[in-house]
């Protein structure tokens, strides 16, 4: 998911990322790393992930450009406060609460945002991808490797 992110907005700056579900942070902190241009966000519901991630971005010395929150989805945040989202969705919690996920990304992302989603396909992938369209206006598979897909959703 993190390299098709990349291969589409290499050198993007100014942008707003939300890692949700951020588990350690992997995502996010290489994401820092690799563009210091950008400011971003890692959310997970897990206290323990949520200080296993600001560990990592000190230990990578990115913790100006990533900041760390503990929440449930992207309910605490507000409206249209992201550009991108990043997501790799617990599939097996259960549909709702994929859903729940894949409608607060939506919500926080600014009109014309993006949300970069990876499902493994013996989960549903291409199910959960047309699903989405209920929340978003685009729809496109951007990548596919080992048994995973990445989808492009555009609000």
């Amino acid at each position: 998911m993190l390299n098709c992110f990349l291969d589409e907005h290499a050198g993007l700056k100014g942008a707003r990322v939300l890692d949700l579900g951020c588990g350690t942070g992997v995502v996010g902190v290489l994401l820092a790393l690799l563009n210091k241009d950008i400011l971003v966000t890692c959310s997970d519901l897990s206290t323990a992930a949520t200080i296993c991630t600001i560990k990592n971005a000190q230990n990578n010395q990115v913790q100006g450009k990533v900041q760390v929150t503990n929440g449930y989805g992207a309910s605490h945040f507000r409206d249209a406060s992201f550009t991108h989202v990043l997501l790799n969705p617990p599939i097996r919690a259960g549909n709702e609460v994929v859903f729940q996920l894949i409608k607060g990304a939506a919500r926080v992302l600014c009109p014309k945002g993006q949300l970069y989603m990876v499902v493994r396909v013996k989960q549903g992938g291409k199910r959960l991808a047309e699903l989405a369209k209920e929340w978003f206006e685009f729809v496109e598979r951007v990548g596919r490797k080992k048994g995973f897909l990445v989808y492009r959703l555009v609000k």
